[in-house]
């Protein structure tokens, strides 16, 4: 379920973004939507109220997210070997893009 009263979509494969979208709408999302290709450490930042982000994104970045409060969740697509380094579309979308939501998390920095 989707509780932001923003979504922001991560992502710059726009077969993807076009994905998203469509499936905001047919859960029946009406707030506004902010897509990015990158999200940046000053973003994280600034942005302010009850967020949704979608997409994918480096772990420090969700670590970051998830401890300000905002809701996250990742997209993995889990293609086959075939269909590596290929353009893929909605059908394959359906198949082989996985969400996961993150409820919490715990890290540390760690260096040789």
């Amino acid at each position: 379920m989707i509780w932001g009263d923003e979504v922001v979509i991560v992502s710059r494969h726009k077969a993807t973004i076009d994905y998203l979208l469509d499936k905001l709408s047919e859960i029946g999302y009406e707030g506004k939507v902010t897509i990015i290709d990158h999200l940046t450490s000053d973003f994280i930042e600034k942005i302010d109220g009850n967020v949704t982000f979608i997409g994918n994104m480096r772990i420090d970045q969700i670590f970051k997210l998830v401890y300000k409060g905002f809701q996250v969740i990742i997209t993995v697509l889990k293609l086959p070997k075939e269909l590596r380094g290929k353009e893929i579309g909605r059908e394959e979308l359906d198949k082989y893009l996985y969400f996961y939501e993150v409820l919490d998390i715990y890290i540390r920095e760690w260096g040789w």
